[in-house]
């Protein structure tokens, strides 16, 4: 199968030529599209962008186990701030099924929004995506405080 995509393994740094939409729905599409989603370990992403959704790069930040990820917040930043994108997200994969966040997944948003908001970083989503396609979406729960250009808040878990 051919695709647009360029594989650099620096931490797996995808880059594309593609637009993405706004939302937890196109997060996860990107996740599932790319087959990150099927990974037998929980790996955390950086999903940078332009305001007008222009994709930046993907950057795996961290990989962990089948049940836990740990993440260096400076090895995020560094990561976002290196590819000069106004707005970033990060998406993480559940392989154990189930698309819910944990309570260290929430710890770890509430970390990254803090940070980000410190730094003046546009912090747009954490989406949560598992195996069989099932997602969820911080922003579209409510849950991501920050800049207001963002997604108007909807359902927070859709199976596509």
């Amino acid at each position: 199968m051919t695709t647009d995509i360029e594989f650099v393994r620096l931490h797996l740094d995808v880059e594309r030529t593609k637009r993405l939409h706004r939302g937890g729905l196109a997060i996860a599409e990107l996740v599932k599209e790319l087959g990150l989603h099927t990974q037998t370990q929980e790996v955390v992403w950086a999903i940078t962008y332009g305001e007008n959704g222009n994709l930046y790069r993907i950057i795996e930040v961290n990989r962990g186990f089948h049940n836990h990820v740990d993440l260096d917040l400076s090895s995020l930043f560094t990561a976002v701030v290196a590819t000069s994108a106004p707005m970033f997200s990060i998406a993480h994969n559940h392989p154990t099924m189930l698309a819910i966040p944990s309570v260290s997944d929430n710890n770890l948003t509430e970390k990254v929004m803090t940070g980000a908001n410190a730094l003046g970083l546009v912090f747009e989503d954490h989406v949560v995506v598992e195996p069989g396609g099932d997602w969820y979406s911080y922003r579209e729960a409510g849950r991501i405080i920050g800049d207001e250009r963002k997604t108007p808040k909807a359902a927070s878990r859709r199976k596509r």
